[in-house]
Parts: structure tokens; C-alpha cells; sequence
């Protein structure tokens, strides 16, 4: 059975996306060791992901997209973008400055020590103005398994306190959440 996934996108590769007009649809989620980029090991072929962003305590779901293949980021850029990073390049470095000559690869360039590459099929087109209504937000569970899923921590009169809860995790949604989701992606 597929699974649906939460990945927190920070605000300010949010802003850029914006900035340099990215609509998507989603093509590819990338995972790394960082907290700003989280392991997608959890993840699947068959699963769904789902980027968000926080907004002054509203969570904005940006885009979905279903797992289509998972890869190295080296091999996602060499077969998508038809690009080949230097072995001794880390990918900070790169995405500096493809970000400045080729700002139209837009999420499909991989930041910071990415290890690992969700390709997608399917992808919606990236939004930046969905956010959860309070009760939507109030009424999301997450958790490792089915059936072992919790209320998300932190939310507070219909606003999210903090991310913490998102910060470093890509966070298995419960089957209701991911309809919640699904619908605003939809």
C-alpha cells in the first residue's frame, strides 16, 4: 500500500521559487542528511509526496507528486537536466551557481549534500497560496505506521507555533491527512 509524505521546503527556497516563477508540475523531491533536507529513505515508488511551507503559522501545501523512481541526484540531473557535476563539487556549490545562470530548473536543482532523488509522475503544479484552514491543520495525524498516527504538535488557536514538528523529518501522513492534502493540491 503507497504511502503519503510531508517535506518542508523552507520559506526562503520558497521565496526564490516564486521569484524565478517555478509552476512546476512537481518533478523531483530531493533527500539528503540535513535537516534542511531531510532522508527520503523512507520513501517508496508508489508513494506521494507532499512539499509545504509555514507562513506566519499556516501551512501552505505547495504541490503533490506520486514516486515514480528513486535515483541518485547525479543521475536525476545527467538524465533530466543534462547536467554532470564535478566529483569534487559538492552540490551547494552548484546549485549556487546554476541557480544564477539557470534559474529555470527552479526545483529540479538539488541543494546543499542531497543523496538521493524521488522522480515523479503526476506532479501538480507548485502553488505557494494553499494554505490549511485552521481546522484542517487542527485535524492532521501523522506517524511511522497506520494506526500509530498523532495530532501534529504545536498548533495553537489554528496556527502552527513552530515547525519543529516538520524540521529535519519527512513525516508520514495519516490516510485522512492525505486526503486533506490531496484535496488542496487537487
Amino acid at each position: 500500500m503507497a504511502n503519503a509524505f510531508a517535506v518542508l521546503w523552507t520559506l526562503e527556497r520558497c521565496r526564490w521559487l516564486q521569484r524565478v516563477e517555478d509552476h512546476g508540475p512537481l518533478e523531483v523531491v530531493f533527500g539528503g542528511p540535513h535537516i534542511s533536507l531531510p532522508s527520503i529513505d523512507a520513501i517508496r515508488v508508489g508513494d506521494v509526496i507532499f512539499p509545504i511551507c509555514v507562513v506566519s503559522g499556516a501551512l501552505h501545501v505547495i504541490a503533490r507528486m506520486e514516486v515514480a523512481e528513486l535515483l541518485s541526484p547525479e543521475d536525476y540531473v545527467h538524465t533530466r537536466l543534462g547536467l554532470a557535476r564535478q566529483t569534487n563539487r559538492m552540490w551547494d556549490d552548484l546549485f549556487h551557481e546554476l541557480k544564477r545562470t539557470n534559474p529555470g530548473f527552479g526545483h529540479r536543482l538539488p541543494t546543499t549534500c542531497c543523496d538521493r532523488a524521488a522522480a515523479g509522475v503526476r506532479g501538480s503544479e507548485l502553488r505557494f497560496d494553499r494554505p490549511l484552514s485552521s481546522e484542517h491543520l487542527e485535524a492532521l495525524t501523522f506517524g511511522p505506521k497506520p494506526g500509530r498516527e498523532k495530532p501534529l504538535k504545536g498548533v495553537t488557536d489554528g496556527k502552527l507555533r513552530n515547525v519543529f514538528a516538520f524540521h529535519g523529518h519527512v513525516r508520514r501522513l495519516s490516510e485522512q491527512s492525505a486526503a486533506i492534502f490531496s484535496e488542496r493540491t487537487a
